[in-house]
């Protein structure tokens, strides 16, 4: 399991457009951000399957592995 607290620490944000603009703070856009994870019980925690889920999800959704990869560096501060 992992915590939203976790990872929090190491989301990256702030070059998220409604953050720029002002819309949004980087919080309120991991909040929204860790929604699409599925954390059905509502208590802030994700296991390995919901976060498979959610990553499988989104890389069939990208045309190739370096564009994916560049996501997951840039959004995890990898």
């Amino acid at each position: 399991m992992v915590y939203s607290k976790e990872l929090q620490h190491v989301f990256n944000a702030p070059n998220h457009p409604k953050v720029i603009t002002g819309e949004m703070t980087t919080h309120d856009v991991f909040v929204d951000f860790f929604a699409t994870f599925g954390d059905k019980n509502g208590n802030g925690r994700i296991n390995r399957d919901q976060w498979n889920d959610h990553y499988s999800a989104v890389s069939a959704q990208i045309e190739n592995d370096s564009h994916f990869v560049t996501l997951m560096v840039t959004t995890w501060s990898l």
